[in-house]
């Protein structure tokens, strides 16, 4: 079998896409989750806590109650609670889950990837992977994560030990209001972990499927083979092909004033006479086979060729053939066609010699 060892082309990474095979980290995910919740208590946080208090005093009021009226007060205060908070929060959530996966990956929906498969339950595939690159980081990556969050709890903890002990002399409320501090400070301490420890993961992520997507040069080979014989791409070929042929590019590269390129990839062919047209005009234009062929014509017919690169993009990106350039370019321009008109008044005085 042959080795693997080209990087991936543009298609076979949106076939890959198209059955769901993409980097994206669970990690990032968990971590604007996290970011996304912790936002929602710093304006929520307050009202939700003066709740819970309220709903704390009340219970305690209502202890020497029979028990079925004050259950019933109970639940429904804490049902009030749940009401306006949960909801809100499921959203809060939804909308960070949705957004960290499209800002991962994009805009995909892959359906190919829900349809169910034998080698997702073959026990030989499975124990493959249990032993593999990837099984082993995410070990690792779980056991770092819990040691690390574990130091966090443990430092939080014996920091703030001397002062717990005397939480059952402060009241409800303010163990509470302690509680949620605590809470606050170790929930600020998790986002910074799981922002950094997001990073790496989502690196690691892109790297294995990267590699799992890599090609051997027989596939890049077929893949190419393929492509070319795409219906369109046969066409549009034969459709160039015929025009160069028929000789409408030569004669119009051959009356340019001149040709404007980057160097191999595009050739704009620009048409100026003074008297006769009020501004430049884009005659032909092409890229890559299409650009070398009319900056060879050029050169056989005696075009100057100027290369430009920023004003090359600037005419293939927004000026179609037959138009004339726009008032943003008409410095650059302007600026190339004196050079190129004083060459050819130049040449006109002083003609070569025989």
């Amino acid at each position: 079998m042959s080795e693997k060892t080209e990087q991936p082309t543009h298609k076979h990474r949106q076939d890959a896409r198209k059955k769901g095979q993409v980097a994206k980290s669970v990690e990032v995910i968990s971590g604007i989750q996290l970011l996304a919740l912790y936002g929602y208590f710093s304006f929520q946080g307050p009202m939700l806590l003066e709740k819970i208090k309220a709903l704390i005093t009340s219970t305690i009021d209502v202890v020497n109650q029979p028990i079925k009226p004050a259950m019933g007060h109970v639940m429904s205060l804490f049902m009030q609670i749940f009401m306006q908070f949960m909801g809100a929060m499921a959203l809060v959530v939804i909308f960070a889950t949705v957004f960290s996966v499209i800002g991962q990956i994009g805009p995909l929906l892959a359906l190919e990837a829900l349809q169910p498969k034998l080698s997702h339950i073959s026990p030989l595939n499975n124990l493959k992977q249990l032993f593999s690159i990837k099984s082993l980081f995410e070990f690792a990556k779980s056991t770092l994560k819990v040691a690390i969050l574990s130091i966090i709890f443990i430092y939080l903890l014996r920091h703030y030990a001397a002062s717990l002990q005397f939480l059952p002399l402060c009241g409800a409320v303010c163990g509470l209001n302690v509680a949620a501090q605590l809470l606050s400070w170790m929930w600020a301490a998790l986002i910074c972990f799981y922002i950094l420890f997001g990073i790496a993961d989502f690196a690691f992520q892109k790297y294995t499927t990267t590699k799992q997507l890599m090609m051997s040069k027989e596939e890049v080979k077929r893949e190419y083979k393929d492509s070319e014989g795409d219906p369109e791409i046969k066409h549009r070929r034969k459709e160039v092909h015929r025009e160069m042929q028929s000789g409408s590019l030569a004669k119009n590269v051959a009356k340019s004033t001149v040709v404007i390129r980057n160097p191999t990839h595009l050739a704009i062919c620009l048409y100026y006479r003074q008297g006769e047209t009020p501004l430049p005009e884009v005659i032909e234009k092409g890229r890559e086979a299409r650009a070398a062929h009319i900056v060879a014509l050029a050169e056989k017919a005696g075009v100057p060729i100027v290369e430009h690169v920023p004003l090359a993009h600037k005419l293939m990106n927004n000026v179609e053939v037959g138009d004339t350039i726009p008032a943003m370019l008409f410095e650059p321009v302007a600026q190339i066609l004196r050079i190129v008109m004083n060459l050819d008044y130049e040449s006109a005085d002083n003609p070569p010699s025989p």
